[in-house]
């Protein structure tokens, strides 16, 4: 079984200045039909462009992964679930095993934008930084919004993938890296939403 080296986890990068324009530009090309924008847009609480970008389907996200490596010529797609998790640890420098990850008694802000925090919407993306380090790192791998990954949440359930992270609706304990959410690939949800893989 193949498992995520720290380089290849650090290539999942998240596009913070994707404008909701751009995403339904890309969806639109893709899918091969209008997309209206996706749900919450322009809403109050989900307008800040400093949000990540919510509201998004399994396809749109795979979409856009596809417009933009024709237009940059960089292999991008959705991440794995391994890689997600690889990436969320070395996020937060652990070193060990997802297993080995262990909660708090109460929150704290490693634990990201959670039901906890009570704020009822998604954070500006760095608002919970991993913190100053040697390396760059990446941030908000827990809480805010769930993040869809590739794999499937059974194998033989193919309109039902996995989603990471956690998210501002749900108890922290959703936050955990190794906690497998599960997506229906058409939802379009307020707390759902991607990270991207380069490789």
């Amino acid at each position: 079984e193949h498992k995520t080296s720290v380089l290849e986890a650090a290539a999942i990068v998240r596009f913070a200045n994707m404008t909701d324009a751009e995403v339904c530009e890309v969806a639109e090309a893709l899918v091969g039909q209008v997309v209206e924008a996706p749900a919450k847009w322009g809403e109050r609480g989900y307008e800040n462009p400093l949000h990540p970008v919510v509201g998004v389907s399994f396809h749109e996200a795979g979409a856009y992964c596809k417009w933009l490596k024709k237009g940059s010529g960089i292999p991008i797609r959705l991440p794995t679930e391994d890689e997600w998790e690889a990436t969320a640890l070395y996020a937060s420098e652990f070193d060990g095993p997802v297993d080995a990850v262990t909660f708090p008694e109460h929150w704290g802000p490693e634990w990201g934008n959670s039901a906890e925090l009570h704020i009822g919407g998604p954070s500006p993306v760095g608002t919970f930084d991993a913190g100053a380090s040697d390396f760059p790192r990446p941030s908000d791998f827990r809480g805010n919004v769930f993040e869809w990954v590739t794999d499937l949440v059974n194998d033989g359930e193919p309109w039902c993938h996995v989603v990471k992270g956690g998210s501002f609706r749900h108890l922290m304990r959703r936050s955990h890296p190794g906690y497998r959410g599960r997506g229906d690939k058409t939802s379009r949800n307020d707390d759902n939403g991607f990270r991207l893989a380069c490789s």
